[in-house]
């Protein structure tokens, strides 16, 4: 660790990041606060086929200064669909623009005023919250939006994160070591960011040999909040038929890839299911917030890592199960699950063979081993 202080002295960023500097200035300049007041959904959002957008001037024109890539173009709020060129909202956002201003505005004075309470409370999605603060903030905030290399990076630090998870925390954490030595306390925590993946790389395919597993575990996250909200803002009632559904795309999220999924088929199969748990109607859960449906949460029987296997998508309300927070966790990391999942098998074989995904009961069992 001494070599790792002694080392700063000597470094320096270098031209490219001297070039990204001068696009991040651009982007500010473009988009003051006083922007931030005005700007339109047009401005805004992706999927117009305009390289100037909010969102394509972060994600695309300053990679340089921190990749954040990954997930679907949802974790902006709003986008436009390529093939329907309509607007495509989150629920948090209840289909008004507004909404999503109020938000950039909030975090950049929470941003400002190092409010953290209040940048956690943000609806923006995590990634691109980390990625606005650092571009406004580049003093003050890491451009490290990644857990896995938050957490790298506080491993080879010798710094424990023992029960810690959110993000914000864990870069909280990297900016209090880089503020306790005073060969950092004139840097930036971008120049510190960059220190770190020039003095440690990025973490080794061994260290993230169950990426599938991680990645799957991110996004069921991101998923669970999508569906409460949709629930909880009961904006929208689609419905859903159990027949064969075109493969989905592989997306990136970021901690690795996996398949795209649509939160409202979910919220579909929960509401078919009377928000029971499909193992046992019985099973005590708990009320959501400011709703009378029990909560339960949705499992992809067949789990959605297993895609490549299947001409159809999995991401079909007959492979989605309605499961309490016990279950849907003993599903996933629990022993002796076979008995409950031949029940639920049993009961979903017809509907899945609708759906045109065969498999056999030994075939799913195996995939839960």
């Amino acid at each position: 660790m001494n070599d790792f202080i002694e080392q700063a002295k000597y470094f320096e960023t270098g031209e490219a990041h001297n070039k990204a500097e001068k696009v991040r200035q651009e982007f500010v300049a473009r988009f003051n606060r006083e922007k931030l007041k005005t700007i339109t959904i047009e401005e805004y959002a992706l999927g117009r086929g305009d390289n100037d957008s909010f969102c394509y001037w972060l994600e695309t024109k300053l990679i340089d200064l921190g990749n954040f890539k990954g997930s679907t173009s949802h974790k902006f709020g709003v986008y436009y669909d390529s093939k329907t060129h309509e607007p495509q909202w989150r629920a948090w956002t209840e289909h008004d623009f507004s909404n999503i201003r109020n938000a950039l505005l909030d975090l950049y004075d929470n941003g400002k005023s190092e409010n953290i309470a209040g940048i956690k409370a943000s609806p923006i999605s995590n990634m691109f919250r980390g990625k606005i603060l650092s571009m406004y903030f580049p003093e003050r905030y890491l451009n490290i939006f990644s857990d896995i290399h938050l957490k790298y990076f506080l491993d080879n630090l010798g710094i424990s994160y023992t029960g810690i998870t959110d993000p914000i925390d864990l870069r909280e954490m990297l900016i209090d070591y880089k503020n306790s030595y005073p060969v950092f306390s004139s840097w930036s925590a971008l120049k510190f960011g960059h220190y770190l993946y020039s003095r440690f790389g990025r973490p080794s395919k061994e260290e993230i040999d169950d990426e599938v597993k991680t990645a799957e575990a991110w996004y069921d996250g991101e998923q669970n909040v999508e569906v409460d909200r949709i629930i909880i803002t009961d904006k929208v009632k689609k419905q859903y038929g159990d027949g064969a559904i075109k493969k989905p795309e592989m997306i990136d999220t970021p901690l690795g890839k996996t398949y795209e999924r649509n939160p409202h088929k979910s919220v579909h199969a929960l509401r078919v299911a009377d928000y029971k748990c499909e193992i046992d109607a019985e099973h005590i859960t708990f009320k959501r917030k400011n709703k009378k449906f029990d909560y339960t949460e949705a499992h992809h029987l067949i789990p959605m890592k297993f895609q490549d296997d299947f001409e159809y998508s999995l991401d079909n309300p007959a492979n989605i199960v309605s499961l309490c927070s016990n279950c849907h966790n003993w599903a996933h990391y629990g022993m002796a699950f076979e008995d409950s999942l031949r029940k639920l098998y049993d009961a979903r074989i017809g509907r899945l063979k609708q759906a045109r995904l065969d498999i056999t009961f030994k075939q799913l069992l195996k995939y839960y081993e």
